[in-house]
């Protein structure tokens, strides 16, 4: 169970610029507090609110890169042709590819030719089955990085009477995908404010709004 500001909710509708703290109650403290709705423990976070003061503005803004972790390596097409042609004898008794196409493989290989697909398929495209060329799939498919961004502002202040506490936040993410459209954006705006309109009567407001685009968009070529 997570509590934003004593209420429930998600983390992932707050940024951790608007974090003030965070604390845990595990089992029975948790339990013998909010009962059956928090049976493994509850997470408190409390967020940032304006103090009394100047105004005070704050930028923050970072850049992040990834990179796929244990991409497989693709073999070469020579051990690639051998491969599937033994598996398939060893299966069956009879070759997968023809003699003529696997020595064409080899002749590539030892650079005494530069063609890279063995025929034609049908309606004139190339045969994917049957390239002689090195072809790292997994590379011309995907990316080796992704960057991503993110900007957080915030204006905080106030008198003895109002603090005030708004953050504006938007991050942008890359795909891995290299054709086509593979993006996530996410923009969430946040606004605290705190009147003391006497003596015996304080009035707490607060606002949180979460917008996420998510993009996949596949071209075949």
């Amino acid at each position: 169970m997570i509590l934003i500001d004593g209420m429930e909710g998600d983390l992932t509708t707050i940024t951790p610029q608007d974090i003030e703290s965070i604390s845990v109650l595990k089992d029975a403290a948790a339990s013998s507090i909010y009962g059956s709705r928090a049976p493994f423990g509850v997470i408190l976070v409390t967020t940032k609110s304006g103090k009394t003061g100047r105004a005070q503005v704050n930028y923050n803004m970072n850049v992040r890169f990834q990179t796929p972790l244990n991409m497989p390596e693709m073999a070469n097409s020579w051990e690639f042709v051998n491969l599937f042609d033994e598996a398939e004898f060893n299966n069956s008794g009879n070759h997968l590819y023809e003699t003529d196409y696997m020595q064409q493989v080899k002749d590539y290989m030892e650079g005494k030719t530069d063609d890279v697909v063995w025929g034609e398929g049908s309606g004139g495209k190339w045969n994917y089955d049957y390239t002689t060329a090195n072809v790292d799939w997994l590379e011309e498919y995907y990316k080796s990085m992704a960057p991503s961004q993110e900007h957080n502002i915030s204006v905080s202040g106030g008198t003895d009477k109002l603090t005030y506490y708004v953050s504006g936040n938007y991050m942008g993410q890359k795909g891995f995908m290299r054709y086509g459209q593979d993006t996530y954006n996410r923009y969430t705006f946040t606004g605290k404010f705190s009147a003391q309109v006497n003596k015996w009567l304080k009035v707490d407001y607060s606002s949180r709004y979460v917008r996420t685009d998510l993009w996949k968009a596949y071209h075949d070529g």
